[in-house]
């Protein structure tokens, strides 16, 4: 190359520094799933192998109101489902425990980061009723008491509390 050339090459570059590059990440901060995000990743905890029509006619009864979606097994009975639009996927999961054929599905929203045996399914939400508890006992501290032994128990902040009354 001739020698000219390559001095135009440099006075044509722009320079920069280190610290012009250099920018930091927060590994702690995780993104809304984006609208696009339909798909959720379930298991069911059972002691035998349901089949294919089983689970499909279960959940067709669980979800009939639901247009649109579709599931299919994949690797170690994990079952991937895909809605026609995210308010239907967040819907199905505002709504669990759901159970297929008398057993527990585990359901949760499909990180894209993770592969599907990263995935845990140790952890669901559940609707507990109480009864039998007289009046009296129902106060913040007893029902703060008996929500503490079944998960951890979150304060709303104040302006939540005095819009909900």
């Amino acid at each position: 190359m001739d020698p000219k050339q390559v001095s135009d090459l440099f006075q044509d570059a722009v320079q920069i520094t280190s610290d012009e590059i250099t920018f930091s990440l927060n590994p702690g901060e995780v993104d809304e799933p984006q609208e696009s995000n339909q798909v959720l990743i379930g298991k069911i905890l059972s002691r035998y192998k349901l089949g294919k029509a089983a689970i499909q006619g279960s959940l067709q009864l669980s979800w009939s109101a639901i247009k649109g979606w579709k599931w299919k097994e994949i690797e170690d009975g994990l079952i991937k489902f895909t809605f026609a639009n995210r308010n239907d996927a967040m819907n199905v999961l505002a709504r669990r425990p759901w159970f297929v054929c008398g057993s527990l599905m585990v359901l949760m929203p499909w990180p894209s980061w993770l592969t599907p045996s990263e995935i845990r399914f140790d952890k669901t939400p559940m609707w507990v009723r109480i009864e039998s508890i007289p009046p009296f006992y129902w106060n913040l501290s007893n029902l703060k008491e008996l929500a503490s032994r079944a998960s951890p128990v979150h304060e709303l902040p104040k302006a939540l509390r005095m819009l909900s009354g």
